[in-house]
C-alpha cells in the first residue's frame, strides 16, 4: 500500500496492512533511537545491523529510497508505504 494511496475498505484486508504497518514502525523503534535522525538509508540500515536488528526490519529498511532523508522512524515506514497508527 503507497502512504499516498486509498485505504482499503474497514475489514480484513486493512487489519492486516495496519498490523503490518504497526509491526515495522515497533521493530525500527526498538532499535533506532532518536540520535539517529535524521537520517538516510544508510545511516539506518547501519544501526540496525550495530543493533542487531532481526532480519525482516532491515530487509524491510532496504526498501527505503537511497536519495531520501527521514525525520523519524514514522516516516521511514511511510515511505516503505504503510500507515502507521499515530
Amino acid at each position: 500500500m503507497h502512504p499516498g494511496g486509498p485505504v482499503p475498505p474497514p475489514g480484513e484486508e486493512r487489519d492486516r496492512a495496519q498490523a503490518e504497518a504497526d509491526s515495522l514502525c515497533l521493530g525500527l523503534a526498538r532499535h533506532l533511537d532518536r540520535t539517529v535522525f535524521p537520517a538516510g538509508r544508510r545511516s539506518v540500515l547501519d544501526v540496525l545491523e550495530a543493533h542487531h536488528a532481526p532480519d525482516p526490519v532491515p530487509e524491510a529498511a532496504r526498501g527505503l529510497s537511497e536519495e531520501g532523508t527521514y525525520a523519524d522512524v514514522t516516516e521511514n515506514v511511510e515511505a516503505l508505504g504503510h500507515r502507521p497508527t499515530r
